[in-house]
C-alpha cells in the first residue's frame, strides 16, 4: 500500500471518529453546528427545502474540513509512531552495556579455559576454578587481542574493569622518543 493511500485511509478513519456516534462529547461538537447553521437558515429563508440544502452543505463543508485537517495531521503522527517504534527496535545504553558486559565475560571465560594450556604451572585455587589466572597475565592476552579495557582487580572469580584507549602511532613514536626505545 503506498504512503497516501495508507494517509487516507487513516485520515478517513479519524474523521469518522469525530462523527457523533463515537461519543457523545464529539456528538456536541458535530450536531450543534448542524443545528445552528439549520436555525440561522430556516431564519433567513423561511423555506424547508433551502433550509435542508444549506444544513446539507454546511454539514459537508464540516465534515470536509475535518478531513482536510486529518489529511495534514495525519503524516506528522505517523511519523511520530515511527519514530516511536524504531526507538522501540534500537538497543538502549542499558542493553548495550549489559551486552559489552556478556561479551566480556565471554572472553574471560575464554582466556580461563585457555590458562591451563599455557601455563607451566597453575595453583590448585585457579585448577579448581575458584580464582581467575593471574592479572598480568589476562591483561597481556587481553592486550594481544586488541580489547581496549584491562583487569585492574580480581577476587576470587569476580573482576573490575578499567577502559584503556589504544595509542595512536603517532602517540607511541611520541613515547618511544622521549624514552629512547624504539616505537616498532
Amino acid at each position: 500500500m503506498t504512503y497516501w493511500a495508507t494517509v487516507f485511509k487513516r485520515a478517513a478513519r479519524e474523521t469518522l471518529a469525530l462523527t457523533p456516534w463515537a461519543s457523545p462529547a464529539k456528538a456536541v461538537f458535530s450536531v450543534i453546528p448542524t443545528l445552528v447553521a439549520a436555525v440561522a437558515a430556516y431564519a433567513l429563508t423561511s423555506s424547508p427545502v433551502q433550509t435542508g440544502l444549506i444544513t446539507l452543505a454546511v454539514t459537508l463543508a464540516l465534515a470536509t474540513s475535518a478531513f482536510v485537517w486529518k489529511m495534514a495531521t495525519v503524516p506528522p503522527a505517523m511519523a511520530r509512531e515511527a519514530e516511536q517504534a524504531l526507538a522501540a527496535l534500537t538497543p538502549s545504553e542499558d542493553a548495550k552495556a549489559a551486552a559489552e558486559k556478556r561479551r566480556r565475560r565471554g572472553v574471560i571465560d575464554d582466556l580461563v579455559r585457555l590458562y591451563p594450556l599455557v601455563a607451566d604451572s597453575m595453583p590448585p585455587e585457579i585448577a579448581a576454578g575458584i580464582e581467575l589466572p593471574p592479572m598480568e597475565w589476562l591483561n597481556e592476552e587481553l592486550a594481544r587481542r586488541d580489547e581496549d579495557w584491562q583487569i585492574i582487580e580480581t577476587r576470587g572469580r569476580e573482576y573490575w574493569t578499567l577502559e584503556v584507549r589504544a595509542m595512536t602511532p603517532e602517540e607511541k613514536i611520541t613515547v618511544a622518543a622521549r624514552s629512547g626505545q624504539s616505537a616498532l
